[in-house]
């Protein structure tokens, strides 16, 4: 047999923490963080707020390389903008607690805040003493960091952030790409050392080239300069041709050291690290 029940149910309404239900002074001040840090109006302001203090860090960077001083405009925003991060920061702690310090996010927040009333201390009361030393120019390049606050910010730049995400999980990858393109080079440069350089003296001191060009006898006449010739005629492009051309020509076995570097390099280990670096977006996506 099929059984009816019918009942006349009273519905639950939701509970909600308004200021008078009884909670105390601190706990009222963490419902109304936690409100204000998830509006979206909110978010949306800080983002203008971190835009507004990169234009003024600009302005700033400008007028000191010109030998001036910003505005007084210019240090109240920027001043304004490391109260509201203070602000924001405080309220976060409030809502969340000390467990925020294990988010390395919430770690930078801190040092760039730290390091903004640093310099605002040292600024005015040392008057210019740190100068020398450059302590306030690392405390103003701290500035800079505060544009990763940016994406944090802004919910509709995703694919802004899925790219910062997969290259901060890339960094160790690139880190000892770098390493093993140096390496590399090393050992090329030092061939280049010890087979070109004599050639490169004979031709300037004999034939008279390179005479309108003095670092083009320096390239290889250390291991150094010539990882720095390799790297920008190899790897940034810059006038491949400018040295190995006419070494090529004179002592046509050079050529064997000056394409060798070439297609190791570029078609080696530029390739390689490449590479390596999609390999590991691969994996990483796979992780998640």
């Amino acid at each position: 047999k099929s059984v009816a029940v019918n009942s006349n149910f009273i519905k639950a309404k939701t509970a909600k923490l308004d200021a008078g239900d009884g909670i105390g002074l601190l706990g009222k001040m963490k419902v109304l963080s936690a409100t204000i840090l998830q509006s979206k109006y909110f978010t949306n302001a800080m983002a203008v707020v971190v835009l507004i203090d990169a234009y003024c860090t600009c302005w700033d960077i400008d007028a000191r390389a010109e030998g001036k001083r910003a505005g007084l405009v210019a240090q109240t925003i920027s001043d304004v903008c490391l109260a509201l991060y203070t602000l924001e920061l405080a309220m976060f702690f409030l809502v969340s607690g000390w467990v925020l310090l294990k988010d390395w996010v919430v770690q930078v927040d801190i040092a760039v805040v730290v390091c903004g009333f640093v310099e605002i201390i040292l600024s005015d009361v040392v008057d210019g003493m740190f100068e020398s030393v450059g302590l306030l120019r690392i405390l103003r390049i701290m500035r800079i960091i505060r544009l990763s606050r940016l994406l944090r910010k802004t919910r509709n730049l995703r694919e802004l952030q899925k790219l910062v995400r997969m290259m901060a999980t890339c960094l160790k990858a690139l880190m000892w790409s770098f390493v093993f393109c140096f390496m590399v080079m090393t050992v090329w440069a030092m061939l280049i050392v010890e087979w070109v350089y004599p050639r490169v003296q004979s031709l300037h001191d004999n034939e008279g080239l390179f005479e309108d060009c003095e670092q083009c006898v320096r390239a290889t006449s250390s291991v150094m300069n010539a990882n720095l010739l390799l790297f920008k005629t190899v790897i940034a492009g810059d006038s491949w041709g400018l040295i190995a051309v006419p070494v090529i020509e004179h002592y046509p076995a050079t050529a064997l050291l000056f394409m060798g570097s070439l297609l190791t390099l570029v078609f080696g280990v530029l390739n390689l690290i490449v590479a390596v670096v999609v390999d590991n977006f691969a994996e990483t996506r796979q992780r998640e």
